[in-house]
């Protein structure tokens, strides 16, 4: 199944609260980070911006 929200980070059909925890819970990771959306290594604040974008877009 293809996720048609981007900003759907838990993949239940709908982009809201649980989105935001679970990306909140990865802030900071710095190894085999599932979502290091910049590619640079680490979760931290360019990440937080690019998902925002996502999650603004809507499904």
């Amino acid at each position: 199944m293809i996720n048609v929200c981007p900003g759907d980070l838990t993949d239940d059909g709908m982009m809201d609260i649980d989105d935001v925890l679970f990306f909140l819970t990865n802030f900071g990771c710095t190894q085999d980070c599932e979502l290091d959306l910049t590619g640079d290594g680490i979760v931290n604040t360019a990440d937080l911006l690019v998902f925002l974008l996502l999650y603004s877009d809507g499904c």
